[in-house]
């Protein structure tokens, strides 16, 4: 048991590590730029309110560190999809577009 304990808390040590490194990297390589980023999302029919639900959670508790932007798309899908991530795109300030629509 306690060997298992210590390879679980050595993995996430590892995770740790990369992140740090990686996020050094970064100030390394862009000292002064900031990145400004845009995560656009597709919705496909079946998983478009799952779609929209992850978004909107990522961004709220990620924030910029997850996208500065969040553009969700939608084409070819219901009414009643639509007005739904609609919804909650509005609700948490995502911009929303069906797509062929102006």
């Amino acid at each position: 048991m306690k060997l298992l304990l210590f390879f679980l808390f050595l993995l996430l040590a590892i995770f740790g590590l990369c992140e740090f490194l990686h996020l050094i990297k970064l100030l390394l390589v862009f000292p002064k730029r900031e990145m400004n980023s845009t995560l656009v999302v597709m919705l496909r029919e079946e998983t478009a309110i799952k779609q929209t639900v992850f978004a909107v959670e990522q961004f709220k508790w990620l924030g910029s560190k997850y996208a500065d932007r969040v553009i969700i798309v939608a084409e070819n899908l219901s009414a009643d999809t639509v007005y739904e991530c609609e919804r909650l795109a509005k609700k948490y300030n995502l911009k929303f577009v069906v797509k062929g629509k102006e």
